[in-house]
């Protein structure tokens, strides 16, 4: 584990740290700042040590990265306005086009390797209503700023996939935080009638598209369920949210197929890499 974080990055005058034991000082050192960092840094080193190794994937100094990355659940997510900047810095053009009349925000990549196919993506009040995020303060107070950064992270989402590859979901910390609104408990008969037939509709286009990629048993079916949800799931329909569903096929079949065959490589290659290390282990302790 003596992975180099950065190459040159500096953290003040201190070299950022190189080797594993190394970091997880500096983790638990920067951790201990009280006041000066978001409350899901402060006294969690194992947090601190996430972000800044992911922010060092994508070329962000530790301390950007620790304003700018939030972990929940112990993942890595990306703040909206970061996924703007790494956007530009990856050589891509991006617009913002508002209407403040219509309360609509588009949203244009131009990625610098595909110049003839832009990308877009348009957030409205409309599409804000239908998620359930229109009674949501920001929502009220600027709606506009808030279509912004939602517009953007969709787009980004499918014109540059590769910022979301370390992460447990493509979706931003503002995204997530949209999605906390607590949810009160109903009781309702366990069978597909009981759930709306919009839900059941996202539910059999997922599946229809994990069928169509040759991942037929029950078991490793709900194991797509949990990659992309990341959690355990036992019921697609009762564990998981319409909105949630909705998000993961809004970007289309192609986006949400690419997602799932990269979600399950990092799987394998996890699973690989845990096997070689346990492997590795028997085998040093077998020659003592």
């Amino acid at each position: 584990m003596n992975q180099e974080l950065t190459t040159g990055n500096r953290l003040g005058m201190q070299t950022v740290p190189r080797t594993f034991g190394e970091q997880m000082h500096f983790a638990e050192v920067i951790s201990q700042a009280k006041g000066m960092l978001p409350r899901a840094y402060e006294g969690n080193p194992a947090n601190v040590l996430v972000a800044v190794q992911y922010g060092a994937s994508l070329g962000i100094e530790p301390m950007a990265a620790l304003q700018n990355i939030d972990v929940i659940q112990g993942k890595p997510t990306l703040s909206a306005k970061a996924v703007a900047a790494l956007v530009r810095a990856g050589g891509h053009k991006l617009w913002i086009a508002e209407d403040e009349a219509r309360k609509s925000v588009t949203c244009t990549i131009v990625r610098g390797d595909d110049k003839e196919h832009p990308f877009t993506a348009t957030r409205d009040m409309a599409w804000a209503q239908q998620m359930g995020l229109t009674s949501k303060d920001n929502y009220k107070k600027q709606p506009m700023t808030m279509l912004m950064w939602r517009a953007i992270t969709a787009c980004a989402n499918k014109a540059c996939p590769e910022l979301f590859l370390g992460l447990g979901g493509a979706y931003t910390a503002d995204e997530l935080h949209d999605m906390d609104t607590p949810v009160e408990a109903t009781v309702v008969e366990d069978d597909a009638d009981a759930w709306p037939a919009s839900k059941v509709h996202l539910v059999n286009r997922v599946d229809g598209l994990i069928s169509m990629l040759g991942i037929t048993k029950p078991q490793n079916r709900l194991r797509v369920y949990e990659l992309l949800h990341e959690g355990p799931v036992e019921d697609p329909l009762a564990d998981i949210d319409e909105s949630e569903l909705a998000m993961w096929v809004q970007g289309g079949d192609e986006f949400l197929e690419n997602r799932i065959k990269t979600l399950v490589q990092q799987a394998k290659e996890r699973k690989h890499a845990h096997e070689e290390a346990q492997q590795e282990a028997e085998t040093q302790k077998e020659e003592k």
